[in-house]
C-alpha cells in the first residue's frame, strides 16, 4: 500500500507526466473489473496475490 493515493491513481499521474517506465501493480483484487481499470491506467503488466 502507498500512503495518500493508491496505486492506479500513481499510475496514471506517472503516466501524464510521460513516464514510459513499465509498471507492474500487485493486487489482492481479481476482479475483471479492477485487472481492467489497473491496465488502463498504464500498468504494463498486473499479476494477482494468491
Amino acid at each position: 500500500m502507498i500512503p495518500g493515493i493508491n496505486g492506479i491513481e500513481l499510475c496514471r499521474k506517472l503516466r501524464l507526466c510521460g513516464s514510459q517506465t513499465p509498471i507492474l501493480m500487485l493486487t489482492a483484487k481479481d476482479a475483471s473489473q479492477d485487472k481492467v481499470l489497473a491496465l488502463d491506467s498504464g500498468a504494463a503488466r498486473l499479476e494477482i496475490a494468491a
